[in-house]
């Protein structure tokens, strides 16, 4: 496989940015929609559309963000499946019930933004020396 250019290497990492984000919200509003619905003495239908949704949400940003996250990593390593893999595993792991660990996995795929991301624009910058 040849080199990826400078614009894909760009490309994969605003790709990276933008799934990050948007797995971040995802996060946030799945989290917000389970205290809402916690909160409730008798959740209503409308509470449990917007919880159900913002899982709905949730998987989805986590699908978007573990192809932005393969994309960044066959571009770095050679195969990127175990962090494929990881971003979509881990929030099923989080469901064991370990208090503060469960959160730290489930948080974790998020983590791989930075790693990759680094990488990438360290990969830019020396082709763009190179060149």
């Amino acid at each position: 496989m040849s080199k990826p250019s400078v614009e894909e290497l760009e490309a994969a990492e605003r790709r990276l940015n933008t799934a990050f984000v948007l797995a971040a919200v995802a996060v946030v509003c799945s989290i917000g929609a389970g205290v809402w619905l916690q909160g409730a003495d008798d959740p209503s239908t409308v509470q449990w559309t917007v919880y159900l949704l913002a899982q709905v949400f949730l998987v989805g940003g986590y699908i978007w963000y573990a192809t932005a996250i393969g994309r960044a990593a066959t571009y770095l390593v050679a195969s990127p499946w175990k962090y494929i893999l990881w971003v979509l595993v881990a929030p099923f792991l989080a469901l064991i019930p370990i208090p503060i660990v469960s959160t730290v996995i489930a948080l974790s795929p998020l983590s791989l933004k930075f790693f990759f991301a680094g990488q990438l624009r360290n990969e830019i910058k020396e082709r763009m020396l190179a060149d």
